[in-house]
């Protein structure tokens, strides 16, 4: 059974999420593979790139995701069908463990801290490559694993099913690389670093399993229609994650707003940025048809949907730990 414990409050600019978990003991809890059945749309945390954005559940699962677009068929929707709708995860191979999670201050880059009971502990840093220019926009998830403390074994599972699962989906394996293909022509390359090599799960998708000891790290990064594989640096996830903190800075500090609130304006405005989707349609003017209106609606909602689930109550109930 999952036990949520729910908001850990502390400055931000004081001490960061591996500190806070050694002082503050209100993490999740998960026992077993049915632990995270309990966990709910506020459970998750939100990684975007201006066009789309994911859904990262507290057990390091992505459940939702469509690519290149917010409203473009899903990617990943296990969130709506666990069994069929496809997933990616990161996280401790052996029950029980313990997670935390929270937002790097003032971005969408999220983490996820696993204490692996009787084995150590690991940081997970999800983010989407940041941009508000179409022209350089990349549609990639990248997911770094560090080992803080210990050694822990680690399963990384690649999933997707395509078009809400509606279609088949196969996949080439080439040692770090594993590229799942659609029968539409989608593509979806999962580039692993470190040690570690993707196989055939037997339940659908790939996965692989590795061993960090402290100091180690390895670095997935997800890719939208690659057409080759290549090594996880020539993603340069360290460069893209220096920039994408530094972009979601800028924006926050372009915010006027500075009142007793700003702390939740800030991350509202976050989240709705995550996957902005413009501009629609190809002419941006009142032209467009029916089913673009629809789509841009739907994405909407959804989107605000999300919002008043995490912040609905004024940020007091099942947020990322330390925003």
């Amino acid at each position: 059974m999952c036990v949520a414990k729910r908001t850990i409050c502390y400055s931000p600019g004081r001490m960061d999420l591996y500190s806070a978990a050694k002082r503050l003991g209100r993490p999740f809890v998960f026992t077993d593979e049915s632990s995270a059945r309990g966990l709910t749309v506020a459970d998750h945390g939100l990684i975007g790139d201006g066009f789309s954005a994911a859904l990262v559940r507290a057990d390091g699962v992505i459940d939702w995701l469509c690519l290149p677009r917010f409203d473009s068929p899903s990617v990943f929707a296990a969130l709506l069908d666990e069994d069929r709708g496809g997933s990616t995860s990161v996280g401790p191979v052996d029950y029980p463990f313990e997670t935390l999670q929270r937002y790097d201050p003032g971005t969408n880059v999220l983490e996820t801290l696993f204490r692996a009971d009787g084995q150590g502990v690991l940081r997970l840093t999800d983010y989407m490559p940041w941009t508000d220019d179409p022209r350089s926009a990349v549609h990639e998830v990248h997911r770094r694993i560090q080992c803080v403390e210990g050694e822990v074994a680690v399963r990384v599972v690649f999933d997707p099913r395509f078009g809400y699962a509606a279609t088949e989906t196969t996949f080439e394996i080439d040692g770090r690389s594993a590229l799942a293909k659609g029968t539409s022509g989608e593509r979806l390359m999962a580039v692993l670093g470190g040690g570690g090599r993707w196989e055939a799960r037997p339940e659908g998708g790939v996965q692989a399993v590795l061993s960090l000891k402290a100091g180690e790290r390895v670095w997935v990064v997800i890719s939208w229609n690659t057409t080759e594989p290549e090594s996880v640096l020539a993603y340069r996830p360290f460069e893209a994650l220096r920039n994408t903190r530094h972009r979601w800075r800028d924006w926050v500090r372009g915010l006027e707003y500075d009142g007793p609130w700003r702390h939740h304006v800030i991350r509202s405005g976050l989240a709705s940025e995550a996957p902005h989707v413009l501009p629609y349609g190809s002419n941006g003017g009142g032209t467009d048809d029916l089913d673009s209106g629809v789509d841009r609606r739907t994405s909407q909602l959804g989107l605000s949907l999300h919002v008043v689930a995490r912040h609905g109550d004024g940020g007091a109930r099942r947020q990322p730990a330390g925003l």
